[in-house]
């Protein structure tokens, strides 16, 4: 399969990205993309503002505007043909999606290889630093962390 990017959209709350994607074959071990023809649309959404105090980055809940802000997404995508709704299984991502599953009576299907990468076994108080190191080299990361390269490999295969 090959990735073409056909829009980027940027509000003041939320960040999109569509992708056009030539399926050159199908992978029948996922049963929900078996039936889909060779074009197919996906949409990437970041996850609303999440809450930073949690450290716990699993379970990191969204603050009360990341929950305000995930309605800009059902908004976003209401008119869009959506068949298909995956999430990391990350709670500010399945909160970020959420209302507008809900809305459409989807279901959210969790996949575990969308995880963020690993940055490190602890909490890095300096993060943007770390994020201008791992975007000037795609190969850097902390010990026990991932790359940006391995991250980007990982959800590839997804």
């Amino acid at each position: 399969m090959y990735f073409t990017q056909k829009d980027f959209f940027l509000t003041s709350k939320m960040v999109y990205y569509r992708y056009d994607i030539n399926y050159l074959n199908i992978d029948e071990t996922l049963p929900f993309l078996s039936e889909r023809t060779t074009m197919t649309t996906i949409y990437f959404v970041r996850h609303a503002e999440p809450d930073y105090q949690n450290h716990n980055d699993r379970l990191r809940e969204l603050t009360a505007k990341g929950l305000e802000d995930s309605k800009s997404v059902t908004a976003f995508l209401s008119d869009k043909q959506i068949d298909l709704i995956l999430s990391s299984p990350y709670r500010r991502a399945i909160a970020t999606i959420k209302d507008f599953a809900d809305k459409n009576e989807m279901p959210i299907h969790i996949v575990d290889d969308f995880l963020e990468r690993k940055v490190d076994t602890a909490w890095i108080d300096d993060f943007e630093s770390f994020c201008k190191s791992q975007w000037e080299d795609f190969n850097f990361k902390l010990p026990g962390g991932e790359s940006l390269g391995e991250v980007q490999s990982r959800n590839i295969r997804a």
